[in-house]
């Protein structure tokens, strides 16, 4: 938009010298506009830079506080889609001697401003209104603005924010996902548009008298000016952020009634529609009333005038306006199947509306919270299992599409802002709290959210003050969890290495080799709780949880009330990582495609009943030993498949890989030849790799590289690609390791070491925990060493060997 500069002066003005000081003021400008140095006018009024793209903080709150806006709308034409609007806007400064503000408003022209009721001066530079008071405000100062301006309103950047034309409907979407800054506000009112600044709303829509205004807020009346014309007017009474306020014109009618909350308190709702679509709303909404119950006890009360949808030809997504979420016509379609969508907005009404990101970085605050809201409506109208599969779908999601859709991996806070609205905020970020839920226990946790709740009640909250905030409510450290989940990109696989059981008078001891992998984190998570399941058969099973921190731990688990034939970590899913994994009890023969898993069991036969446990490691599986000639390991993935009874159960299972070039590709990249694809085994990390010899492949077309394998006859252990023939590079050159064992250790280690250090003489260092050489010696090394562990303390362990460019390294645990 061209600068434009209105020069009216208050007629307080009269005397010459202060004339003539404007006037020599307004030469300099108009120079400095020559020069393009006009965007740092702001900084001579309001002392801070004007907003960038790189920020994401906007300043202006700081100074200045806007405490009202009373909006006169026109939404009359239709034909040439063009609005006009008058905006008396109050506000108090924060600081003394405030003498100008500057307002958002894109592709909209400002006629005229006032100040209390008297012309003055103002400057519109592209989507700045900067306006020159006729007096100085100090604190304590109250001053009303008037904005004339008018226009056709314009829509964001791509497929989603801004205001929108559509036949006899217009509508606006208050955020922007490609623009920065993204809320979008100033599409259709002047505002601060951030996150921060907060403001009541009375908002007047004159509109024809075959449509209907629908704003945020409650219907304080409706005005006929009998000339086909008639007003709206809506007052909302909750400050809320410029892009949470809303506007809606068309042929609507109204659904109306009252809801009511867990403690009880009756809330008025307004769901907005033609006529001729309100039945089907009604219908797709008929879990509405159970959607604010499931909120209202676990956040707290509903703090808003009413709950509101208002249907509108949208077809790029929901909006959380405040008490008037705009909800696309097609998703109310009588059928429940958008439901997710319906209570993903009203949980905003907590997260997001009430409790507000402070920036851009921190918006899973927002979007996470919703996202994960979505399961816990499920689970309060379904039942757990639906919240865990709707969970666990969307971990999945994750793991295969956020690094891809989001350009790599990042970290839940802070977010680039390229991707405030990306699949880490939403996707992850759900994941996130059901993580923490896990960690903390619900009573904690959902304790912590309603305080949350209260401390920020209509405030603007970052990633420490909601952690400062949960921690305060519940008395429990979380600078692990967040360094972990919010603060790092990736995520942390979990394996279970070894077990060993010994007798304990009537029970038994377990001691539990847990080894930790990192997909694309920047270091190791700290002070995970790993439930740890030991099964004895289908009916007997018990858990425990583990506190692991760090690559490596040696875990204890006394007073186990039978022998174990198996062990599994998170079989039931308590937490989401880098491990997908699927846990039933099969009873009878026939064939299943675990999508969770990434596999298929097909059950040959069955006796009784067997427990049983599938799941995909999204890691790199343990390197080959060099020993192992021609064949190379595919980095992508592997399995980890148990049941007990063992020998009660006869099954295959097929596994699929795709080497092409789909978008979720696993193996794309890693298969020259499928031809030389093979499928490796081994029962547990004490044992090399070995080919699996029984298997039937079935192959694709000549070109698409995808394809699977039945393994024949399986065998409780581990499982994955590898290829025989030849070295890609695809191994890398990190060091190889070295197979230990027993582990954890004995009175000897025992290490299988390369060809390459064998008969050479080479240094052995043996290093603690906390990287403390505790030995050393150097010899010339048999293809088996043995050490002693007996002047050891109990402990993790790394062991190097190294003899010129040639290195190697193991892990033991001495219990």
């Amino acid at each position: 938009m061209p600068v434009t500069i209105n020069k009216t002066l208050t007629a307080r003005l009269d005397s010459k010298s202060t004339i003539k000081a404007i006037d020599h003021f307004w030469f300099s400008l108009q120079n400095m506009m020559c020069f393009k140095i006009i965007p740092f006018l702001s900084l001579i009024f309001l002392g801070f830079i004007p907003n960038s793209p790189a920020q994401t903080y906007d300043g202006r709150s700081d100074s200045c506080d806007i405490l009202h806006e009373e909006l006169y709308l026109e939404v009359l034409d239709f034909t040439n889609k063009t609005i006009t609007g008058r905006a008396f806007i109050r506000l108090t400064p924060k600081v003394n001697n405030l003498g100008a503000v500057r307002f958002d408003l894109r592709n909209l022209t400002v006629d005229s401003v006032t100040f209390n009721g008297q012309p003055i001066a103002f400057i519109q530079n592209g989507e700045s209104v900067l306006c020159s008071f006729s007096q100085l405000l100090n604190i304590g100062d109250t001053a009303t603005l008037m904005i004339r301006y008018g226009g056709s309103p314009t829509t964001g950047t791509g497929s989603f924010g801004g205001f929108y034309w559509s036949g006899s409907f217009a509508f606006n979407i208050g955020v922007s996902l490609n623009d920065i800054p993204h809320p979008f506000g100033r599409a259709w009112m002047p505002c601060f548009d951030n996150f921060v600044e907060r403001f009541t709303l009375t908002c007047h829509v004159r509109v024809a008298t075959s449509q209907t205004a629908v704003c945020g807020g409650v219907l304080q009346g409706v005005t006929n000016h009998g000339d086909g014309t008639h007003t709206f007017t809506w007052a909302l009474q909750q400050p809320v952020p410029s892009y949470l306020m809303s506007v809606a014109v068309g042929p609507y009618a109204f659904v109306q009634g009252n809801l009511f909350t867990a403690s009880g308190q009756q809330v008025p709702y307004l769901l907005a529609a033609r006529a001729q679509d309100t039945t089907q709303m009604k219908n797709s909404f008929v879990n509405l009333p159970h959607a604010l119950l499931t909120f209202t006890q676990l956040f707290g009360p509903y703090v808003w005038g009413r709950v509101g949808y208002v249907l509108v030809p949208f077809t790029s997504g929901a909006m959380e306006h405040a008490c008037n979420i705009a909800f696309p016509q097609l998703m109310a379609n009588g059928s429940t199947t958008y439901e997710t969508t319906m209570a993903h907005e009203l949980a905003h009404c907590w997260w997001g509306n009430n409790a507000t990101c402070r920036t851009p970085a921190d918006m899973w605050i927002n979007e996470g919270l919703a996202t994960y809201c979505e399961a816990l409506f499920l689970e309060s109208l379904t039942g757990y299992q639906s919240y865990l599969d709707h969970l666990r779908n969307n971990h999945k999601n994750v793991l295969e599409k956020a690094h891809i859709e989001d350009s790599t991996y990042h970290p839940l806070s802070p977010m680039p802002e390229r991707f405030t609205y990306g699949y880490h905020t939403y996707f992850k970020g759900s994941t996130a709290l059901h993580n923490l839920r896990t960690y903390l226990g619900d009573s904690a946790f959902f304790g912590g959210l309603k305080a949350i709740q209260n401390q920020y009640h209509f405030k603007d909250v970052d990633a420490e003050g909601f952690r400062t905030a949960l921690e305060g409510a519940t008395g429990q450290p979380l600078s692990h969890f967040f360094n972990d989940w919010i603060y790092q990109p990736g995520f942390a696989a979990f394996e279970l290495d070894s077990v060993t059981y010994t007798p304990l008078g009537g029970s038994y001891k377990a001691l539990v080799s847990v080894t930790q992998k990192l997909r694309a984190a920047n270091h190791f998570f700290q002070q995970v709780p790993l439930r740890i399941t030991f099964v004895k058969n289908a009916q007997e099973t018990y858990t425990v949880t583990l506190l692991h921190s760090g690559e490596h731990q040696l875990h204890t688990v006394s007073h186990l009330p039978f022998l174990p034939e198996a062990a599994v970590l998170n079989a039931g899913s308590e937490l989401l990582y880098a491990v997908t994994g699927t846990s039933r009890v099969v009873k009878s023969t026939g064939s299943t495609q675990l999508s969770y898993s990434r596999l298929r069991l097909i059950v040959n036969t069955v006796a009784d009943s067997v427990w049983w446990h599938g799941a995909m490691h999204w890691v790199k599986p343990d390197t080959l030993q060099n020993w192992q000639n021609g064949l190379v390991l595919i980095p992508s993935r592997f399995w980890r498949v148990d049941w007990a009874p063992a020998d009660k159960l006869s099954a295959d299972l097929q596994f699929q890989y795709d080497g092409g070039n789909n978008y979720l590709s696993f193996e794309k990249g890693f298969i020259p030849s499928e031809d030389s694809l093979v499928v490796l085994y081994r029962p547990d990390d004490r044992v090399p790799w070995q080919v699996w010899s029984q298997v039937t492949h079935q192959k694709g077309n000549a070109h698409d590289k995808m394809g699977s394998f039945t393994v024949h006859q399986a065998a409780p252990g581990e499982y994955c690609f590898g290829l025989r023939n030849g070295y890609t590079g695809i191994e890398g050159t990190e060091q190889p390791l070295l197979k230990v064992w027993p582990n954890p250790a004995g009175p000897l280690v025992h290490v299988l070491l390369p060809p390459e250090l064998v008969g050479r003489e080479a240094l052995l260092r043996v290093c603690d925990s906390t990287g403390k050489t505790v030995h050393k010696r150097r010899e010339k090394w048999p293809p088996v060493a043995s050490i002693s562990t007996l002047e050891l303390p109990p402990g993790t362990y790394h062991m190097y060997f190294s003899s010129g460019r040639h290195t190697a390294r193991g892990t033991f645990v001495k219990p």
